[in-house]
């Protein structure tokens, strides 16, 4: 669980009481048209008594929230109707405004002295988390999950959102919101598609002369979608590795021969575990949805799927090498022996397409007509 250290001004227990006791008062309005003169004059001058009381503090409340326009524009509008004169003869009409006015100011001081990170600490700690790639391009921030990793108010955590929504360092798609997909992004992953490519063509996989699959199967394979595709292959092109003709299927060049081949990651030690059946199907579904959704995901654990992964190819691939998946099986096993890319929010992108690619290469089924081990079929006897 992420934290952010606190630093907003705390309440002692009496004032809290007296807040408590304020807000229970404020709810209690006067019924339109019997109340009398004289008492709703005593009412206005309570209420406006104890805004004045609580404007000292709600400007202090003010200072702390100095980094959120959101809520600064709150309390501006909030102090505004406590700093407005009374009048000299209240309606009812007076009263509901000022007790309104009090509700509200006392609700937005309640929460700006809840314990936990200042609406401008969450902001800062996403602005980290974005730009050091733990909530990586396309990831869905939810409201209700960081409340729950930082510790925070929930109406803090959704100032935080507006205000970098507000700053376009987030986008807003209906009431989601989401880290936005900058050409920095794209660029990355076209590169590291592009060092697939250029890998799986010094493996073999496409010889010269051969075609390179179309984009909407290579945007499957490296789950993403065709702008980076579309850049790796330029990024081929112009290393004179591939023929890009304006429609159609790229083709593998004859200097795609002297190509070296790209980085290995450390063999694994013979015997590495892996999951089995259901498990190595959840697995494969696990990582590609955690990517697809954007999930955040500790580097810990993104290591660990990578070993089993990988564990999981290398018992797939030596039982799937001459059979109908032959093709995929050395994609596959490609795959498996590169290394992690250096760019941390794209390492979970790479397990996707380790997942991709496993599920291209499907494990041993038992068939359903099968007898269960150590039973025999029994005869069926009959007339047809």
């Amino acid at each position: 669980m992420t934290t952010v250290t606190p630093s907003v001004p705390v309440l002692d227990t009496k004032a809290r009481e007296t807040l408590r006791a304020d807000i229970s008062r404020a709810g209690r309005l006067p019924q339109p048209g019997r109340t009398a003169a004289p008492a709703l004059a005593q009412d206005a001058a309570g209420l406006t008594e104890r805004l004045r009381h609580w404007a000292p503090v709600a400007r202090s409340c003010r200072h702390a929230d100095t980094g959120s326009p959101t809520a600064t524009a709150r309390w501006d509008t909030l102090l505004a109707e406590a700093d407005r004169a009374p009048e000299t003869a209240p309606t009812t009409e007076c009263v509901i405004r000022l007790a309104t006015a009090l509700r509200e100011l006392l609700r937005a001081v309640t929460l700006t002295t809840q314990p936990g990170p200042t609406i401008a600490d969450i902001a800062a700690h996403l602005t980290t988390g974005i730009t050091g790639g733990r909530y990586p391009a396309g990831s869905a921030l939810s409201p209700k999950q960081l409340t729950t990793d930082l510790g925070a108010p929930r109406a803090r955590v959704q100032d935080a959102l507006d205000d970098l929504a507000a700053d376009r360092r987030l986008e807003v798609r209906g009431t989601r919101y989401f880290v936005p997909t900058t050409h920095d992004a794209l660029t990355a992953q076209a590169h590291c598609i592009a060092d697939r490519l250029r890998a799986q063509i010094a493996a073999g996989l496409h010889p010269p002369g051969s075609r390179l699959p179309v984009t909407d199967v290579l945007a499957r394979r490296f789950v993403c979608q065709h702008p980076p595709v579309t850049a790796a292959l330029h990024l081929l092109a112009n290393d004179l590795l591939i023929d890009l003709p304006v429609s159609g299927r790229a083709e593998i060049l004859p200097a795609a021969r002297t190509l070296p081949p790209g980085p290995r990651a450390d063999p694994l030690p013979p015997g590495t575990p892996h999951p089995t059946g259901p498990a190595a199907d959840r697995l494969i579904h696990t990582v590609r949805q955690q990517w697809l959704r954007r999930t955040p995901v500790t580097d810990t654990d993104v290591h660990a799927q990578w070993i089993q992964l990988r564990a999981l190819a290398a018992a797939r691939v030596p039982a799937r090498r001459n059979a109908a998946h032959g093709r995929e099986a050395r994609a596959l096993a490609e795959l498996a022996a590169a290394a992690l890319p250096d760019t941390v929010w794209l390492r979970p992108w790479h397990l996707a397409v380790l997942a991709a690619a496993l599920r291209a290469v499907p494990g041993e089924r038992v068939h359903a007509g099968a007898a269960p081990t150590g039973r025999r079929p029994v005869a069926r006897s009959g007339t047809s």
